[in-house]
């Protein structure tokens, strides 16, 4: 595809309204663990919601929906990005302009010089 080439609306809303996070670990890392220390990897997807100026998680093993992460800037959120690295989301705001991160270790929303205006 053309980078200058907008995707298929479909397409385009599916991604503006979740995006989901997978922790990532080498095989290394699994293997060398014993059982009894090993963490369950739990895959999260993570809705933006507009109108409550909130991002919610929901398991995406359970479907159930968790504490929305509110605060940090999040004025409008219209759009999220995770990190490769499962660590950060960014959600655009169209209310502030501007971009809020957000830890999903703890799904806690970056404030004061952590967000960053856009424009």
């Amino acid at each position: 595809m053309h980078p200058n080439t907008s995707l298929p609306r479909t397409t385009a809303a599916l991604l503006t309204v979740a995006a989901v996070a997978l922790p990532v670990a080498s095989a290394a890392d699994l293997l060398l663990q014993p059982p009894a220390e090993a963490s369950p990897i739990t895959p999260t997807a993570y809705i933006v919601n507009a109108n409550d100026s909130s991002v919610t998680p929901i398991g995406i093993a359970t479907n159930t929906a968790g504490t929305a992460i509110t605060g940090g800037g999040l004025t409008g959120p219209v759009r999220i990005a995770i990190t490769p690295n499962g660590q950060t989301a960014y959600v655009t705001n169209a209310g502030g302009n501007s971009v809020t991160p957000i830890n999903l270790a703890t799904n806690t929303a970056g404030t004061g010089d952590h967000r960053s205006r856009v424009g």
